[in-house]
């Protein structure tokens, strides 16, 4: 499937009530295949928030790099060693279907685990001697660039 960023409306600002998870980030991941995105803090349960919009980004063959800050869920850093540690581990053949499954059950670092296992993932930490990293960007790659 061609992505193709020009073909969804984008407003300058978009703040709460623009809801910007429906009207923003779900249709941009939707038409790309690459994300970049620089944060503070982040969670496995942000998946919860994009489910449905996750699984035509992986069907994409689409990628998240992910730079963020070391304050992140013990369980969260576990899912994440695993996923490194052991790469060639597979726990399932299709990543859409597992990424359902692990959603329905609220697994969500399993999610996390599966997107780094499927090279859907690639997480940064950024260790900040001067207090916590604090960046918030995202840069959302189609087709054509």
């Amino acid at each position: 499937m061609t992505t193709n960023l020009k073909s969804i409306q984008i407003d300058g600002v978009y703040r709460q009530k623009e809801k910007p998870l429906e009207n923003f980030y779900g249709p941009c991941l939707k038409q790309s295949i690459k994300y970049d995105r620089a944060v503070g803090y982040f969670r496995s349960t942000a998946y919860a928030l994009i489910t449905s919009d996750i699984l035509p980004f992986i069907e994409n063959g689409g990628k998240i790099r992910l730079i963020c800050s070391t304050e992140i869920p013990n369980e969260d850093v576990e899912a994440i060693y695993e996923a490194y540690k052991n790469p060639d581990q597979s726990i399932s053949n299709d990543i859409s279907q597992l990424i359902t499954e692990l959603n329905e059950k609220n697994d969500y670092p399993k999610v996390l685990a599966s997107l780094i296992k499927f090279g859907h993932l690639d997480i940064k930490f950024i260790f900040n001697e001067n207090g916590i990293f604090h960046e918030k960007w995202g840069i959302f790659y189609d087709d054509n660039n």
